[in-house]
């Protein structure tokens, strides 16, 4: 399964998808600004996100997301 190339994987929180637009190649930690997100303020690994969002972007493409998160799942 693939992304599309220009998903902002790297702006995105992976806890709330707020973008830091800002980010550059020279900033190797990600800090989320979003008060309500548990991850506000919490140094992230940038590629870590960046992994985390791809892999949600991915099970979104094939429907597994919203199964999940719906609950409306094959276990319903």
């Amino acid at each position: 399964m693939k992304v599309g190339r220009f998903f902002p994987s790297t702006k995105l929180c992976h806890g709330c998808q707020w973008k830091w637009d800002e980010i550059t190649l020279a900033d190797r930690v990600f800090v989320c600004q979003t008060p309500d997100c548990s991850y506000y303020q919490f140094g992230q690994d940038r590629d870590h996100n960046a992994s985390l969002n791809i892999l949600s972007g991915a099970l979104r493409l094939i429907g597994l997301i919203d199964q999940a998160v719906s609950g409306t799942g094959s276990d319903a």
